[in-house]
This record gives C-alpha cells, sequence and structure tokens, in this order.
C-alpha cells in the first residue's frame, strides 16, 4: 500500500528576514570589491514561492547552483542577460566594447560565487539552461517551503528560487519541521488494547403481559425462564454477543465466570 502525502512548510517572517539580511551583507561587500552603485541589488525579499509567483520576467528559469549532497537545485530568472545589467551598472546603459563587457562579466562571476557560497551551492557543470526546464511546479504550491529571492535595485532586476531543503537548511534550526516519520505497524488488537467498552451481563428474554408489568411494586419477585443452570449472556453495548458465564462474586462485588463454548476459546 503506497500512502500520497506532502509535507506542509512554513517559515516564520522574522527568519526570512534573517535570511535576506545575510544576502544583502553578501551583496553589499560585493558591491564595495567592484565599485558598484549602492542602489545595485539593494533591495532583498524572501517571499513564499506561491506568493512570489513566476513573475512577469521575459527570460527562463536557468540553472544557478547545485547542492551535490542531496542534488538541491538553485535557479535563476531575469529579464534581461545578467552580465549586461551589471555592464549596465558599472558604465551606464549605452556601455560597449570588450574591455568594459570582460570586466562586468568578472564582477558578476564573482557576485555569483559570493552567493552559491553563502547558500552552500556548487557552480553547475557545463550550460545550466540545458540541464532543466525549472523549478519543480509542487514548489509554487502553498505551504510547499519553497522561497523566491527577489534582488532589486538600479540596473539589478532578479529572482532566485530556494527548494525547501535548501531553505531548511539555511533558516535556524527552531524554524525546521521534523523528520516526517510513518509510525511502525503494529497488529490491531495491540493498538486498542488500551481501549475501554461497555459490556452487558443478559438474561434470557422473556414475555410479560402489560397487566402484570402495570401491578409490579417494590418487593414483587419477576419471574424469568433463565435456568439456572443456563449461562448468562456477556454482551457489547450493541447487543453483539461476547460469551457467556455463570454469576458470581469476587472483591465484594458481582462477577461473572466465563463459561466453555465455542465464542470463549479465544479468551483462554
Amino acid at each position: 500500500m503506497s500512502l500520497d502525502f506532502r509535507v506542509l512548510r512554513w517559515w516564520p517572517d522574522e527568519h526570512l528576514q534573517e535570511l535576506a539580511a545575510r544576502i544583502s551583507g553578501a551583496l553589499a561587500e560585493w558591491r564595495a570589491e567592484w565599485d558598484l552603485p549602492a542602489a545595485c541589488g539593494s533591495r532583498v525579499q524572501c517571499l513564499a514561492a506561491h506568493e512570489a509567483g513566476q513573475g512577469e520576467f521575459a527570460g527562463a528559469w536557468t540553472l544557478f547552483g547545485i547542492d551535490a549532497e542531496n542534488g538541491e537545485r538553485l535557479w535563476l530568472r531575469t529579464d534581461e542577460a545578467p552580465r549586461e545589467m551589471v555592464c549596465a551598472a558599472l558604465f551606464g546603459a549605452q556601455a560597449a566594447g570588450p574591455i568594459a563587457a570582460q570586466f562586468a562579466a568578472r564582477a558578476w562571476e564573482d557576485g555569483c560565487m559570493r552567493i552559491r557560497r553563502l547558500l552552500a551551492f556548487a557552480a553547475p557543470q557545463g550550460n545550466g539552461e540545458a540541464d532543466a526546464a525549472a523549478p519543480e511546479d509542487a514548489h509554487f504550491q502553498p505551504w510547499s517551503g519553497a522561497l523566491v529571492v527577489l534582488i532589486q535595485g538600479g540596473a539589478l532586476d532578479m529572482r532566485l528560487h530556494l527548494g525547501p531543503t535548501c531553505v531548511e537548511r539555511l533558516l535556524p534550526a527552531q524554524s525546521r519541521l521534523p523528520k516526517s516519520r510513518l509510525p511502525i505497524p503494529v497488529p490491531v488488537l495491540q493498538a486498542l488494547q488500551g481501549r475501554t467498552l461497555n459490556l452487558r451481563v443478559m438474561l434470557d428474554e422473556f414475555e410479560l403481559d402489560l397487566g402484570s408489568l402495570a401491578s409490579l411494586a417494590a418487593g414483587d419477585v419477576v419471574q424469568t425462564t433463565h435456568a439456572l443452570d443456563h449461562p448468562l449472556c456477556l454482551a457489547a453495548q450493541d447487543g453483539a454477543a461476547l460469551g457467556a458465564g455463570f454469576l458470581g462474586q469476587a472483591h465484594g462485588k458481582r462477577a461473572l465466570e466465563l463459561a466453555r463454548s465455542q465464542r470463549t476459546k479465544h479468551l483462554e
């Protein structure tokens, strides 16, 4: 039997803000290293993937990093080529020429390295665009635990997609969910042995006319058809017969001694 379920994940806002601050710090160091404008990528926001959605970017998702340990992937999406955005931030929108392009490419690669190092990802091998199509659709469902990191400001406008395993690894320990484990199967009777039931001890059914019933008073004796040598019926609350036995006493209370029968053999 297969069970179809998914783990529901949600992260506190303060932990998402903390992660955004760490990414902002890495970008600030990058800007200072390459003398980029202060506004370039200065706004960082972490959102649940289903809240951020796929966005209106013209470009497709491209593979940005891989976690070699568990295969988790880091995705990037931009409207323009990233190197061109960095080149525009460094030299202006009309910047052109091989030297400017080469310098911008080096700056961009350094920025990528800093982000991957912060998020504990390695650079993808080969052409990331051809590796896989996009993040899983399930990551954009509510409670998936996946995040989208918006990085905006100046000439830079892009978003990163982090899967739930990556996010769980990056956030503080108290925000992580316990590993989901299925309980160890046990026999049904063992699982239910602590349940309590209401039982009944019943005489054989007998008839009584309405006149006799109406005239009954305290002290009267009602004669039944149940023979003394015939055991009483032990039944569940719904009337289902469980066994039979004879009335007696034990520890100052009435008791029922079970009689050997086909119904009670399993109780011996």
